[in-house]
């Protein structure tokens, strides 16, 4: 709190008049915004999902009890219209088999890693406003690992830190994760927070300085590396990696 009091004084400090009641006006209201901007994930972009999905899924109970379903969260595999059609119906066409292809067309799919790079990008197309972010354009000059044992993203917290690798791909790893494990997984949301009071370091494929886990990463401490690209694919539970969050290298010791 003493930190938070002596900053906000630094920020005001010299400034005179109207210009510093404008310029407190805007601290103001910036420090009452702050406790939003983690939550914004949950509470503004899904909150409104969220109550869909409720209603949807009571909709999957009574098609499953009327035969059409096999698994009340189905629906979620159906289009619009497909259950509008499906709800005056439950026998008009076979959704069990259309919800399985569909199935196994997402799980595929979830399976693909994107290359980095499709086609060319302009010095100006890299430097737009909001790229930092994603990791550009510090990703696409990054080039490629030094060595076999090496992988590179973006330094995204100081320090160096080596111990055992955990990936986690899902919430339900997290009672996995040990305490002092380096965390590997694709990317981070505040649901993730309650991790980094037990790990050592983090190493994320998705990511720039200023997203998600980089942000939390500097606020807890931990030596960080984010958008390295491939990470899941590199480095298995149980490897032995040094994480250099002020290079952005991560070097896979076995």
């Amino acid at each position: 709190m003493d930190d938070l009091e002596s900053a906000k004084r630094e920020v005001v400090e010299g400034v005179e008049g109207e210009a510093r009641e404008r310029l407190q006006a805007a601290l103001d209201m910036s420090l009452a915004m702050n406790p939003l901007t983690p939550d914004h994930h949950f509470y503004v972009d899904q909150g409104t999902n969220a109550r869909l999905r409720i209603a949807a899924i009571e909709i999957g109970r009574k098609l499953v009890g009327a035969g059409a379903l096999s698994e009340p969260e189905d629906v979620v595999y159906l289009r619009y219209n497909e259950l509008r059609r499906l709800m005056t119906d439950p026998g008009a066409f076979d959704a069990k088999d259309l919800v399985s292809d569909r199935r196994d067309a997402r799980e595929e799919a979830y399976e693909k890693r994107p290359p980095a790079w499709l086609g060319t990008a302009t010095k100006g197309a890299l430097a737009f406003p909001y790229a930092g972010l994603w990791g550009f354009p510090e990703r696409f000059y990054a080039g490629e690992p030094a060595t076999t044992g090496e992988v590179r993203g973006l330094a995204a917290s100081p320090g160096v830190v080596e111990g055992p690798a955990r990936f986690v791909a899902s919430l339900e790893e997290f009672d996995q994760v040990q305490e002092g494990e380096i965390l590997v997984c694709r990317m981070t949301n505040p649901a993730w927070v309650v991790l980094f009071t037990k790990i050592s370091g983090l190493v994320t494929e998705a990511g720039g300085a200023v997203s998600h886990p980089a942000v939390v990463a500097r606020e807890f401490g931990i030596p960080a590396v984010v958008g390295t690209g491939n990470a899941g694919e590199r480095i298995k539970t149980g490897d032995r990696i040094r994480v250099n969050g002020a290079t952005g290298v991560v070097d896979i010791l076995g």
